[in-house]
């Protein structure tokens, strides 16, 4: 008796964990977010620093997001954004933290200097 719900609960546990995001999918759902918060908000406040599409020629992109799992539900990297202004433009990396407990994740980019 106590084989079969030591059994159960080791199937129960592996069906569990099983359902978490890949580091990979993470990094595509966050990358995705991010785009998705800076369209709504047609800002660059998400990246700390106010800009509005003036200019027709005016775009941000998120170019990639990288995450390495610390431990827990906490994943660390970078968020790497290319701004166009009309003429000008840069490529910039921003350090970013995410919380991922197995169903939602929130991200926060840190340090804008």
């Amino acid at each position: 008796m106590k084989k079969k719900y030591l059994l159960a609960f080791i199937a129960l546990l592996f069906i569990l964990t099983s359902c978490r995001l890949s580091t990979k999918a993470l990094e595509e759902a966050v990358k995705k977010n991010i785009t998705e918060t800076i369209e709504k908000e047609r800002s660059y406040d998400a990246l700390g620093t106010l800009w509005e599409a003036a200019d027709v020629n005016s775009f941000i992109e998120v170019k990639s997001v990288d995450l390495v799992h610390k431990q827990g539900n906490n994943y660390s990297g970078f968020v790497t954004v290319k701004t166009c202004i009309g003429e000008y433009g840069s490529e910039e990396k921003y350090p970013l933290e995410v919380v991922y407990d197995g169903f939602r994740f929130v991200w926060q980019i840190k340090d804008f200097e």
